[in-house]
């Protein structure tokens, strides 16, 4: 049997299918191409002709059935069959797996997006206080040292010293938790989603890549109640016996099913927009969680830096009072406290720098 439709020759067809396959590899991603594979199976048998072979043995009262059959004793025959209508929905097919690819690309990297969570914001945070400790080891180790010198000299005491150590052991500590934080935050890869964060853009296109997947597999049900097909070969025994028949059918449940296919599609739009488990509803859930991480790290902000003033303030009475009695001590630990308060301020400022900058992400960015 063979099947012709008037809308797509072959040649185009499959000049299409071979451009598309080869565009398609240029993108690489493990479910994009586990997805293109499986959409270039299925439209390389829609693609491909078929050969059939039959072999018929007439009736001895002459007798005939309602095919093209006609003749006496037995008969062989030989086909090709190639289907246009089935080498569009090929081209269908390939389009559908693209979608599919696109669509479930920008669902992860929104995924992703909302598994940050809470620490979303905090890598570059956690960078620049990371390099304010790194800048502020040797001040702390001068101070240490100070204090054993006077320990030794003393003129400091055990308990002192003591507090000396546990301040800088402190920062110390904090310094390595803070190494260990970005390592953790770096693998889980929101390097690569600070500059697309919250952005509304993502959004609008998350839903834009569903519903094309969902409207290009309308498009190959909307073929579905067509056929066509042009049965044409030949008698081997005799070469200059050829046999053709042309069928043109069309299935009336079509009209309804096109209605419910609307309806369906249109069904599915209100879900992407709509529904607590899609992509908008998920967003703004998670845009208000960033909005409540942006007020509090600005409320801790603001008391941190009252704490420094007033500790600032501190240090400038010590430092005009630097001979009285047990003054040295109290400066140590004054300046280890800013060194730890300085930290915690380049953190917080960085976290609402970086909170601000997404929430005021321009819509289409």
């Amino acid at each position: 049997m063979m099947k012709i439709i008037w809308a797509m020759p072959r040649a185009a067809a499959l000049t299409y299918f071979f451009a598309l396959v080869g565009a398609s590899w240029a993108q690489d991603s493990t479910y994009c191409r586990k997805v293109r594979e499986r959409a270039a199976s299925d439209a390389s048998l829609l693609f491909a002709p078929s050969v059939q072979v039959q072999g018929l043995k007439f009736p001895s009262d002459g007798t005939v059935d309602l095919s093209v059959t006609n003749g006496s004793g037995y008969q062989f025959r030989a086909g090709l069959s190639l289907s246009p209508l089935d080498m569009y929905r090929g081209t269908r097919t390939l389009r559908v797996g693209e979608a599919d690819c696109q669509a479930h690309e920008l669902t992860m990297t929104l995924q992703e997006l909302l598994l940050a969570g809470a620490d979303f914001g905090r890598l570059p945070a956690l960078r620049r206080e990371l390099a304010y400790l790194d800048l502020q080891e040797s001040a702390w180790g001068a101070i240490l040292a100070e204090t054993e010198r006077r320990l030794a000299a003393g003129a400091a005491t055990l308990v002192d010293a003591t507090d000396v150590r546990k301040r800088v052991s402190d920062l110390s500590r904090k310094r390595a938790q803070l190494k260990g934080d970005v390592q953790r935050l770096e693998a889980m890869g929101l390097d690569q989603l600070e500059h697309r964060a919250l952005s509304p853009a993502l959004i609008d296109d998350a839903i834009a890549a569903g519903m094309r997947f969902e409207d290009e597999v309308s498009d190959i049900r909307e073929l579905d109640p067509w056929t066509l097909s042009l049965t044409g070969g030949v008698v081997p025994q005799d070469a200059h016996n050829f046999f053709g028949m042309v069928q043109l059918g069309f299935n009336v449940g079509a009209f309804v099913r096109h209605a419910k296919e609307e309806r369906y599609l249109a069904a599915r739009a209100e879900e992407l927009r709509a529904a607590r488990y899609e992509a908008p509803a998920q967003f703004q859930r998670f845009r208000a969680q960033v909005q409540a991480a942006h007020d509090q790290a600005q409320r801790e902000l603001d008391i941190v830096s009252n704490s420094l003033s007033a500790a600032r303030a501190a240090r400038e009475i010590l430092a005009a009072h630097e001979n009285a009695p047990n003054a040295s001590h109290a400066v140590a630990l004054t300046d280890l406290g800013l060194i730890e308060g300085e930290a915690d301020r380049v953190y917080l400022t960085a976290l609402v720098e970086e909170l601000t900058r997404a929430l005021e992400t321009p819509h289409g960015s």
